[in-house]
């Protein structure tokens, strides 16, 4: 079976259903424009704060992400940014975790590294994530995603498992323990 390349990034939002007394979240692609917002986003999610989100995703990490053309797409609930989904071609291995995982978990060729994903606190649970995952299905369509969660971080991969995507490996990273998951959606 031959690899299939990479969908091109389409420039376009898309609104999606949400409760009636908020506004409606909109899922589009992030700019530069984001990049404070998405900063202060990972960093209340950070493990430094409680969170799961990898000490290793900085300011600089995000710009130099945006200027390689990763899908970076963002859902916001009015003006306020509500969450962030992170996609690179698993070529781009930008991270000493992201190796580690496809070390043990190459998936196929065009396979893509999905992730980190960080949904505000107060938006969980109302379906953003998997907004986010669609939109990105929509972008790289066929293409296998692969990603990390951290093993003790059920809510994830409760989260994760409902999208439809499966545990294939996992692995050690500096004293931690991961789980790697895939999606795989045949055409």
């Amino acid at each position: 079976m031959r690899a299939k390349s990479a969908a091109p990034i389409r420039h376009t939002r898309y609104s999606v259903t949400f409760s009636s007394h908020q506004s409606e979240p909109v899922v589009s692609l992030a700019t530069l424009k984001d990049v404070d917002e998405i900063v202060r986003l990972i960093e209340a999610n950070s493990a430094d704060h409680g969170g799961h989100i990898s000490p290793e995703f900085g300011r600089a990490t995000i710009e130099g992400l945006l200027e390689r053309s990763a899908i970076i797409l963002t859902v916001r609930i009015g003006a306020r940014l509500a969450g962030v989904l992170f996609s690179t071609d698993k070529e781009f291995q930008f991270t000493p975790s992201v190796s580690a995982m496809l070390r043990a978990w190459p998936g196929r060729s065009s396979a893509y590294v999905y992730g980190p994903v960080c949904i505000d606190e107060r938006d969980r649970g109302k379906g953003l994530l998997a907004k986010l995952f669609d939109e990105l299905k929509k972008r790289l369509p066929g293409r296998e995603a692969v990603l990390f969660i951290e093993r003790k971080n059920e809510t994830s991969l409760r989260a994760h498992l409902r999208l439809g995507m499966r545990v294939v490996a996992e692995f050690s990273h500096r004293g931690k323990d991961f789980l790697v998951l895939h999606f795989v959606e045949e055409l």
